[in-house]
């Protein structure tokens, strides 16, 4: 069953905004229904209901696990638990916003001055005596300068405030952040648990293990379509025409964020094909496709201005970076 819904506001920083100056600070409400997407989960949310009712809660927690699974969720939660009847008016969620130039849609950094506004109003808060929580959402995209302005508040934390960093990419955070936060690692939630909260969901979706896309599918049918749509394309990947190839690769150019997403949610399908395979040649080949796809993943946001080129190699050639197009994406981006 999926508990009863409770709808709550917060408080977001988007930074910047298509025709905004580079840094302006946008700042607004949202409203979220929260509990009803919270499947799965239930040792790290127990831990966390006695970290607080022991008084025992980390200034600073790193959430981290694949994209989708209800990693912000409970960080929601977590949010509600130490503030009590102060929630949500006492927290405040920063996260990168996602723009359109020129016909393509990628997301902008978490710059330097939302983290200082961010980090203000903890302080500010926190002074007032209330316990206050900062959620940072995709922290990984925070600029270097943005991540090094936030360290300075991790390690001066303000008496009773809390920050959440929620990631799938930890690998973009910087060592000294990462090591002064206490990890939580998420997984993907059980198959049978998605059936029983989504049994109007399609198969393809609940495979995967990430209740949040079932709750965006329900929530968004038409919109989600054409990303399930592609995603059933790239799961007969053998077979697709050089057609279909090529248009894939075009759709991915022009949205990256999403072209990302759709690489990851690939990998998991193919993780659990693996599963499913039995004959050791079938295997092989699924396992020579998933490292391609990682490696694809990898050389994206290392290229980022090479991504056309890395991801017709992945749909054309069925295979990750090669090492002579690695050595010709080096020599175009000597500082990568």
């Amino acid at each position: 069953m999926i508990p009863e819904a409770s709808t709550f506001s917060f408080s977001i920083f988007f930074t910047p905004y298509l025709g905004s100056s580079r840094d302006e600070t946008i700042f607004y409400t949202i409203h979220i229904s929260q509990k009803s997407m919270i499947i799965g989960h239930e040792t790290i949310r127990e831990r966390l209901r006695r970290a607080v009712e022991k008084r025992r809660v980390a200034h600073a927690y790193l959430f981290v696990g694949p994209e989708s699974v209800g990693k912000r969720a409970v960080a929601s939660e977590l949010a509600e638990l130490l503030a009590g009847e102060s929630f949500p008016s006492n927290t405040t969620v920063l996260r990168p916003e996602r723009i359109e130039e020129k016909g393509k849609v990628k997301e902008v950094p978490i710059r330097v001055k939302a983290i200082r506004e961010a980090t203000h109003m903890l302080g500010l808060s926190s002074r007032a005596g209330r316990g206050n929580v900062l959620i940072v959402d995709d922290a990984h995209t925070m600029s270097e300068g943005a991540q090094n302005a936030f360290l300075k508040t991790l390690e001066e934390p303000f008496p009773g405030a809390t920050i959440i960093l929620v990631t799938h990419n930890e690998g973009e955070i910087l060592s000294t952040i990462l090591s002064r936060c206490e990890r939580v690692s998420f997984a993907l939630v059980a198959e049978r648990a998605l059936l029983d909260a989504f049994p109007d969901v399609l198969e393809t979706l609940r495979r995967l293990g990430r209740p949040g896309l079932c709750v965006s599918f329900r929530e968004q049918a038409e919109v989600f379509a054409e990303s399930v749509r592609k995603l059933d394309m790239l799961q007969s990947f053998s077979s697709l025409p050089f057609h279909d190839r090529a248009m894939l690769a075009d759709a991915c150019v022009n949205d990256i964020p999403n072209a990302e997403r759709l690489l990851v949610w690939w990998m998991s399908a193919l993780n659990r094909t693996m599963n499913d395979l039995t004959h050791t040649s079938e295997r092989r080949e699924t396992l020579e496709l998933l490292h391609a796809v990682s490696a694809t993943l990898r050389d994206m946001r290392r290229f980022p201005g090479s991504t056309r080129l890395i991801l017709e190699h992945l749909f054309f050639f069925r295979s990750g970076t090669s090492p002579l197009l690695l050595q010709m994406l080096t020599k175009k981006n000597p500082l990568r």
